[in-house]
């Protein structure tokens, strides 16, 4: 059962969503066949009030300054309002091969969070993901609707991402030859204007650990591969990646462990860094190491 309660009073829209192990399913023009993707929600339950004031003229700044003081909960926990219990679908290397997107785990579902829509702004906190035998926990997710103009929105999120295995995600073939595939970092990210978001979103993601595969690619992504980077990447571990994105330019610094080649090859603060890459030249950098894990 999938419904939405409404109601509109004056200026005043509420109502209720509520879902009761509903499942979903999506298939596209292909199936069946080759290139067929089938994806399905299972036992999607809900049930969350909202309210929106629709004579609201503005849209408060939300997303600056101090985010706890009507994000923070004190006490206990609240119960989760909206939860899946696991969504699968075509493995997306390889075709015909269903693949766990995100499972259930020691009797707690797939996916669980809690959502409140009230004064104009959605607010889900307490996300918690288990996919590729890892988990992602989000916190202080925000969409701030305000007066509806899309040139005024806001959004936030903070997602800590533990011990998610990337290797699932590739063929076999590909698969085999990596060590490790699993990573953990923190993501925060906020903009305003969804009009047009890319120029108008701050992006700051750290990995602080990561296999030696995807590290490789990581440093590939942002310093061209030449004698002495792939001289520097065979003499040195990564120990962290730091990516930025503001206005549309991409920073980013790889930190490498300190070893004793410090002291024969002079790599400053043990880092290389790249300042000001245009997002498109980072996105086509990043698809092509994607591709070549095809």
């Amino acid at each position: 059962m999938f419904t939405i309660q409404f109601r509109l009073k004056n200026s005043i829209a509420n109502g209720n969503l509520i879902s009761k192990n509903s499942n979903f399913g999506y298939a596209n023009s292909f199936c069946p066949g080759e290139d067929c993707k089938l994806y399905q929600i299972e036992d999607l339950n809900a049930g969350f009030p909202f309210v929106h004031d629709l004579s609201v003229k503005t849209t408060r700044n939300l997303i600056d300054g101090n985010k706890e003081k009507f994000i923070k909960t004190y006490g206990r926990i609240p119960s989760p309002n909206f939860t899946i219990k696991q969504i699968v679908g075509t493995h997306p290397s390889i075709s015909g091969i269903p693949f766990d997107y995100v499972k259930p785990k020691n009797g707690q579902p797939g996916l669980s969070a809690r959502i409140d829509y009230s004064e104009n702004f959605l607010k889900l906190e307490y996300l918690k993901v288990f996919t590729l035998d890892g988990l992602v926990n989000g916190k202080d997710i925000l969409v701030n609707v305000g007066e509806g103009n899309p040139e005024k929105m806001e959004f936030s999120a903070v997602l800590q991402v533990k011990d998610i295995d990337l290797k699932q995600l590739l063929p076999p073939k590909r698969r085999s030859k990596i060590d490790d595939g699993k990573i953990k970092a923190d993501l925060n990210v906020s903009g305003r204007n969804l009009a047009d978001p890319i120029p108008n979103v701050n992006l700051f993601f750290s990995v602080f650990q990561i296999g030696g595969d995807f590290a490789k690619s990581a440093v590939n992504i942002f310093t061209p591969s030449n004698v002495f980077t792939d001289f520097i990447y065979n003499s040195y571990a990564v120990d962290k990646i730091e990516v930025e994105l503001s206005k549309g330019l991409v920073y980013a610094v790889i930190q490498f462990k300190r070893s004793i080649l410090n002291t024969i090859i002079n790599l400053e603060n043990s880092q290389i860094s790249q300042q000001r890459m245009p997002l498109a030249n980072f996105l086509k950098r990043a698809r092509s190491e994607i591709d070549a894990y095809q």
